[in-house]
């Protein structure tokens, strides 16, 4: 289970609509959830109704055609494999006697590595993975943030999600400012989920809870525009979560419409990525990040996968499956790429940070 937008777990994985809640209204998704219950049911197989003979056999001719027409319409996930040389797995540093989930992953324009866990930690780490600092948000308890960036000047921006604000702090985590409030005007938040910069140093938050969409604003935090809705039409979101700024334009990942939609940095919609003519498959995608080889590296919650594309939708490669193996991910919140080309991921679910090394 994932915390909730007042310290409470309110994220299902059961896709059964939005749900509304109190004033002032905030929608959620309900398919949203750090797994941590088992899961498990017994199934009683003596309870089970008999089928007849003929549904059985209509049954086995409906698998022989699949099995047959699979082969011949050629299928999405049968994409390159990422060509990773080696795999790392980062255990992430104990909070007292516990191993807190990474929420989100950043690296600087110095090779540092940002870190957002769910103790309520920042954790800044060198480029080989080793722990540099850490400090604590301001608060906590109402539940923890989930995006983080290190601005050009070195202060380092965090979406203080479940308080509605933008905190940035000083390089070294001792002081800090806030702009922003709980609400829908321009200048206010519900669930602040994703801070960047671009390169004249206006930032752009991403909202998700009803308010779905992009503020703008100036480097001192005054408001200049907004854009996006809660809506699954293109140029709207459902459950935003990972953004990018490159060369005047805004990546951004619609994980509610399994979708990733780009906008100038003015806010106009130019188009959602496809790959080639057919839709680009995805499976809640989580966040994204741009390698210095100019590919998105793409982190899917749902699939525990990467997936790499152009920056036109066209799909070059995939990498991992759900799961807790070496090869796998447990619902991923965060991803980055060095400028090594190294891909690191936040495997929530899993408790670590995964390094790859591609050749």
């Amino acid at each position: 289970m994932v915390e909730g937008c007042d310290g409470k777990r309110c994220h299902s994985t059961v896709r059964v609509g939005w749900v509304k809640r109190s004033e002032p209204t905030i929608l959620i998704s309900p398919r949203f959830r750090e797994e941590t219950a088992d899961r498990s049911a017994s199934v009683k197989v003596n309870n089970a109704p008999r089928r007849s003979p003929g549904l059985m056999r209509r049954v086995i001719c409906l698998l022989i055609c699949c099995v047959l027409f699979i082969p011949l319409t050629g299928c999405d996930d049968e994409s390159p494999a990422l060509d990773v040389k080696t795999i790392t797995h980062h255990a992430m540093p104990l909070h007292e006697a516990t191993v807190p989930k990474p929420r989100c992953i950043h690296v600087s324009h110095t090779g540092d590595l940002y870190v957002l866990d769910k103790a309520g930690r920042v954790l800044t780490f060198d480029r080989n993975g080793k722990l540099k600092n850490q400090w604590w948000m301001p608060k906590y308890d109402a539940g923890r943030p989930e995006g983080v960036f290190q601005l050009k000047d070195g202060r380092v921006a965090v979406a203080d999600t479940h308080y509605n604000r933008v905190v940035i702090f000083t390089p070294d985590g001792q002081d800090h400012t806030t702009f922003g409030t709980l609400g829908r005007e321009p200048g206010q938040f519900v669930y602040p989920i994703k801070v960047v910069e671009d390169n004249q140093g206006f930032l752009y938050v991403l909202e998700y809870g009803g308010n779905d969409r992009v503020q703008k604003f100036t480097a001192e935090g005054k408001f200049v525009k907004a854009f996006g809705g809660f809506d699954t039409t293109p140029g709207n979101f459902q459950r935003p979560s990972g953004m990018v700024w490159h060369d005047g334009q805004l990546f951004i990942t619609d994980a509610g419409n399994n979708r990733v939609q780009v906008f100038t940095d003015d806010g106009e919609f130019v188009r959602v990525l496809t790959n080639g003519d057919q839709p680009l498959a995805l499976d809640l995608p989580y966040d994204l990040a741009l390698g210095p080889d100019g590919l998105l590296y793409i982190v899917e919650y749902g699939a525990g996968r990467v997936t790499v594309v152009k920056p036109s939708g066209e799909l070059v490669a995939r990498w991992g499956s759900a799961g807790g193996g070496e090869e796998q991910l447990a619902t991923p919140w965060g991803i980055a790429v060095d400028q090594q080309n190294r891909v690191w991921i936040a495997d929530t679910r899993n408790r670590r940070l995964v390094e790859l090394v591609l050749e």
